[in-house]
Formats: structure tokens, C-alpha cells, sequence
């Protein structure tokens, strides 16, 4: 147990450590995912009320039909019914549901609807207590006590329920026909069910013999349902009074349709919805077509909603940070333009609602976020590296000065010893002491030669180098060379020989190729046992002059052969037993180089073959490695 729990604090504790170390890109997304929160919580009714506008008009339910009563054609039909004139053109007589309060000629027009066997009629206007008290002749007439009809109430201003006058016991033919805006005025939801009474749609709804119970209840039972607008006003089948008076309509016009019998006077206010103002009878129309088709707006709670963005804001800060710019600017575009049209399809299909406004704005804010935050974090970088660079330019310029210096200094004292030297070998000829200040005079020549070669690497990583070329005879190079080193030969009893051929001149820098040279056959000399043999042999092919030095010496491990032209380089048989710089071999591929030439090398056991080519024409290119001496750049190009 103990070692599970010391386990999970390691776990934790590195958590915790990784988190730290990266709370700047935690705190960036952080501060994204609360921007998108913030406009979810303040204005995701936007969003809905835009995808409803966006998508254009939907198919209604063709079975609902709406028939409107105006205070005109109201007249007409009462005076038909009645011999009674109610209308009156003075704007000070108010028009209300009372108004419209007719007896015979409400049950001669319920009357001919119902004889082509309607569903359902909704009758919007309240008749309750704006009315007096009907006969119970009139209440139990037909066409007004029909179990098809439901009729309207309302809630007065304390809150209380206002029946209608034609309520009946447990008959369902009563819903409060109440609408709630939202906090900006906006119809957008309604409750089946007020905890009070049946909504008046609900109570229609029931009456549709298609519905299953279950379901009915299952709708009415949930505490609000966001509704699913099928289009702008007039989009559901429409009448006025004179088209069914008239008897214009097909026959069987209303056979099994849901009738919602509307008024229009001057107390009749239209409701502001996502897609404009509508009637109460418009509203009601799509609620019953919502309850019928399984329209309602479903929409993920919020607890989702913020968890879907704080996926996208870590997706969209991964695209960020993992593609250049502009690559995850257009996959950010592409993303965007994808969900948005499935989220489109999503709710035309299903009527699932997810934000979209939101999520584009949340993966725009977290690109420009990130975005500012790699610059920023390149441009820290940038100074680093600048600042690092400065630095190291600085102890090169250093290391140069001190080395240039410390070999000048040191090359005065050591031609007074090689002076010394000659001048006490010739006055005093006492073999001992020849041989020893010979000794020393070899000593000398040999340090010589390290602070020369220290001088060369000096000047080859200043910034002012350059060839000063002009035509040459290799063959005649490398006699000199050999002129220069045959004594070292002989006093290893190594014998040198040459093979050359005749070589057209060449332009090249002499001090450095003679460098070339000397440097490749003295290492020869090293590293060649006493009495062995070295070659030297030159030739031209094509437009190339090729120089090689063969020797019989152990030969070089296969592992060190690429590595052996790099600075300070020797290799374990170089370390334990003749002594050098390390610096000949990489000057020689230098120079080489600065030739636009090659260096070529094949070593085996029995010997070692080093050489070189290079071009005839008058050609100069930077070589394939230069050493920077800003930021010490050891890495060389391979062997050709």
C-alpha cells in the first residue's frame, strides 16, 4: 500500500512539475476558454436566433391550419347569424376577445367545421370571465360542448388561473394559452406544463389521435422545451372568416386537420420571436407542430458546451504551435468551415443545437493568442541566441588574440635558442656536447613548428583570409618538400621515393599547398616504421592533378578514418607514441578545399594512401566546411 501511495505522489509531483514549468501555455488557453464561456453565458440566444434565420424556411406540418378573425369580417358574419352590428370604426372603442363574444354565431361556425370532422380546434380568444355566464342551453349545445374543441384561459395579474366558461371536468378542453419571453423579449421557450394547468397546446396536442400518450407525457413532463421555429410569420396554411362562410374551400377541407380559430383587434399585440413578430395563433401553431414532428431544439447543457470548448481550444492551440503559420491558419479556416456545416446539418437533421459562433470565435482568439506567443517566445529566443553568439565571437576573438600573441611571443625566444644552438655546435666540437645541443636545436624545430602551425589555424579562422594564387608546378612543390624532410627520412632509415609525371602549371596558392604537401608526407614520416619505404607520385587526368602519398606504416582503424581531417584529432596509435598538434591533416583539407579540390584517404593494415586532387581550370570556392569562428562550428562535411 505504501509503495502504490509513494508511487502516485511521484506521479503527482511530476504533474505538478510539468504544469508549472508550462503554466504559461496553461494560463494562455485558460484565458481562451473563458473568453468563449463568457459569450456562451451572455449571449448564446444570439447564435440560436441566427442559425434559425440562416437556414431559410422549414416544411410545416401541413396538417395545421390557422383561420383568422378580423373585426370586419367578424361583422359580416354576425350580422348574417344575428342581425347584430358590433364594428365600429372609432379607435376608442376598444376590440377585445369580448368583443368577438357571440353565441349562435360561435356555434353556427364550430358547427360547420366540425361537420367535415376535424382533429382538433384551438380557440385562441378567451371567453372566461370577460364574458357573462352562458345559458346551460348554449353550454351544452353541440358544436360549443364538443370533446374536439379546447378552449383558452388565462392567468390574471395575481397570478391566478381564469377559466374558461366552456371547462369541463376532466375532458382536457382547457390549456392556459400563456407565453413567457426570455429576458430580451424573445419567445424562445415554453413549459408544457406551468405547475398550475396544461399548456394550451398540450392540451391539443393530446387530442391528435397519432401521438402516443407516453410520449405526451414524457414532453409535457420536462420543465421547458426551446422551440423550433418552422419559418416567418404566414408560414403555416391560413384563412379568414369569409373563406369558410363562403363555402369556397374543397370539400372535406378540414377533414382530420388541427384548427386554430384566431382574433385580430386592438388589444392584440405580436410577440417578438427569433424570426420576427408573430400572432399568439402563429406561436401556437409551432408549438403543436414542435409536439407533433419531435421538433424541439435539443441543447446540450452547459457543463458540455464548456467542455467541447475547452477540446477546441486545445486542438486549435496544438495546431498552432505544431504548423507554420499560415498551414494552421488554413487547417484552423478549414476546421471551422467544417463544423459549422455539420453543426448546420446536425440541427436541420436532428434538431441538435451546438454553438458555432462561439467555437469559430474561440479558435480564432486561441490562434492569435498562440501565434503572439511562439513570436514572442522566437524573438526571446532570438536575442538568446543573438546575445550567445555575441558571446562566443567574443571568446574566439580572445582565444585568437591570445594565441596569436603567446606564438609571436614564443617564436622570438626559440630562433635565439636555434641561434645559440648552430653557434656552439660550430665553436665547440666535442661529440657529446654536439649531440646534445643537436638535441635541443631538434627540440626547438619542433616547437617551432607546433607554434607555426598554431599561427596557421589563427589565420585561416579570421575573417581576412585569402588566397593569393598564382601558377605553379606541383612536381617542383613537391621536391621541395622532399628536400625539406629527406634528413627526418634518414634518420629513421625510411626511404622516400617519387613517382611524377609531367604536370601542366597550375594556378594555386604555393605557401599553402606547399603546406599541403609537407604536411602529409611528415605524418607519413611519423607514423612509418624504421626502414620502411614512402611514395610519392603525382599524375593528370582529365582536368585533374592528383597527389598521393603511400606509405608502409600500420594503417588507420576503419572507425577514425572520418574522423581523422578533424581539428585536434589523433587517433590511439597517434596518443601513444609520436607527438603532434592534431592540427596538420585538418589544415591540409582546409586548403585543399579553399582549392576546390578533394582529399581522398584509404588505409589498411599494410599502409596508408592520403592524397589529393585538384582542378586545373582557374576555379575558387568557399570549401565544403569552414570553421565558424562565431559559434565554433565542428561540423565537417565527409570524406570525399
Amino acid at each position: 500500500m505504501s509503495t502504490r501511495f509513494r508511487s502516485l505522489k511521484a506521479l503527482s509531483l511530476l504533474f505538478m512539475r510539468f504544469s508549472w514549468r508550462r503554466k504559461g501555455l496553461w494560463l494562455r488557453a485558460m484565458l481562451c476558454w473563458m473568453i468563449g464561456m463568457v459569450f456562451i453565458l451572455a449571449d448564446r440566444e444570439h447564435d440560436y436566433d441566427t442559425r434559425l434565420q440562416l437556414r431559410g424556411e422549414q416544411a410545416v406540418d401541413s396538417q395545421i391550419v390557422t383561420v383568422n378573425i378580423n373585426p370586419e369580417n367578424w361583422q359580416i358574419w354576425l350580422a348574417s347569424n344575428t342581425n347584430k352590428i358590433k364594428y365600429t370604426n372609432d379607435p376608442s372603442v376598444i376590440i377585445s376577445d369580448r368583443y368577438y363574444w357571440e353565441p349562435k354565431a360561435w356555434q353556427r361556425l364550430l358547427g360547420l367545421i366540425l361537420s367535415e370532422k376535424p382533429a382538433v380546434i384551438g380557440v385562441i380568444p378567451y371567453f372566461g370571465e370577460n364574458i357573462s355566464r352562458p345559458s346551460k342551453e348554449i353550454l351544452r349545445s353541440q358544436a360549443l360542448s364538443d370533446s374536439r374543441i379546447v378552449w383558452t384561459m388565462q392567468l390574471d395579474d395575481d397570478g391566478r388561473i381564469m377559466p374558461s366558461r366552456f371547462a369541463q371536468a376532466n375532458s382536457h378542453n382547457t390549456g392556459l394559452n400563456d407565453l413567457i419571453p426570455d429576458r430580451d423579449g424573445v419567445i424562445r421557450r415554453v413549459s408544457l406544463h406551468s405547475g398550475k394547468a396544461h399548456n394550451f397546446a398540450a392540451q391539443i396536442a393530446r387530442k391528435i389521435p397519432t401521438l402516443s400518450s407516453e410520449y405526451l407525457e414524457n414532453s409535457i413532463s420536462e420543465k421547458s422545451h426551446v422551440i423550433n421555429y418552422g419559418g416567418p410569420k404566414m408560414s403555416f396554411t391560413q384563412l379568414n372568416l369569409n373563406e369558410i362562410t363562403s363555402r369556397n374551400l374543397p370539400s372535406n377541407f378540414f377533414y382530420n386537420k388541427i384548427v386554430l380559430i384566431g382574433t385580430s383587434n386592438n388589444e392584440e399585440i405580436e410577440y417578438r420571436t427569433p424570426l420576427g413578430n408573430m400572432s399568439r395563433t402563429e406561436i401556437v401553431a409551432n408549438l403543436i407542430d414542435n409536439i407533433k414532428n419531435e421538433k424541439w431544439v435539443n441543447r446540450p447543457n452547459l457543463a458540455l458546451i464548456a467542455l467541447q470548448l475547452l477540446l477546441v481550444v486545445f486542438i486549435a492551440a496544438w495546431v498552432t504551435s505544431s504548423y507554420p503559420q499560415f498551414l494552421a491558419l488554413f487547417i484552423i479556416f478549414c476546421s471551422n468551415l467544417f463544423y459549422s456545416t455539420l453543426s448546420l446539418w446536425i440541427f436541420d437533421a436532428f434538431h441538435f443545437w451546438t454553438p458555432i459562433f462561439v467555437v469559430v470565435l474561440v479558435t480564432i482568439v486561441t490562434y492569435v493568442t498562440f501565434l503572439s506567443f511562439q513570436l514572442t517566445l522566437k524573438e526571446y529566443l532570438n536575442i538568446q541566441l543573438e546575445n550567445e553568439k555575441q558571446f562566443l565571437f567574443e571568446v574566439e576573438q580572445l582565444k585568437n588574440n591570445f594565441l596569436s600573441l603567446i606564438s609571436h611571443d614564443l617564436k622570438t625566444p626559440i630562433a635565439k635558442i636555434q641561434a645559440i644552438c648552430d653557434r656552439l655546435i660550430a665553436q665547440h666540437p666535442n661529440q657529446e656536447l654536439t649531440h646534445d645541443l643537436s638535441s635541443l636545436r631538434e627540440v626547438s624545430s619542433e616547437l617551432h613548428r607546433y607554434i607555426q602551425t598554431i599561427l596557421q589555424i589563427t589565420k585561416v579562422e579570421s575573417r581576412n583570409f585569402s588566397l593569393n594564387k598564382d601558377s605553379a608546378d606541383i612536381n617542383e612543390i613537391i621536391d621541395i618538400v622532399i628536400g625539406q624532410l629527406e634528413p627526418l627520412a634518414n634518420f629513421k632509415k625510411i626511404h622516400l621515393s617519387t613517382a611524377l609525371d609531367p604536370i601542366f602549371l597550375i594556378e594555386v596558392d604555393q605557401v599553402l599547398m606547399r603546406e599541403v604537401i609537407l604536411n602529409i608526407v611528415e605524418n607519413a614520416i611519423k607514423y612509418t616504421p624504421e626502414g620502411g619505404a614512402i611514395k610519392i607520385t603525382s599524375r593528370e587526368v582529365d582536368d585533374q592533378v592528383y597527389v598521393m602519398v603511400e606509405d608502409t606504416g600500420p594503417g588507420i582503424p576503419p572507425e577514425e578514418q572520418t574522423q581523422i581531417f578533424e581539428k585536434f584529432f589523433r587517433g590511439e596509435l597517434g596518443k601513444s607514441q609520436p607527438k603532434g598538434s592534431g592540427l596538420g591533416l585538418y589544415l591540409v583539407k582546409y586548403f585543399v578545399e579553399l582549392h576546390n579540390g578533394k582529399v581522398f584517404l584509404e588505409s589498411s593494415t599494410k599502409g596508408t594512401k592520403v592524397g589529393f586532387s585538384l582542378p586545373i581550370g582557374d576555379v575558387t570556392i568557399e570549401p565544403e566546411y569552414k570553421l565558424n569562428s562565431q559559434l565554433g562550428d565542428k561540423k565537417y562535411a565527409a570524406l570525399a
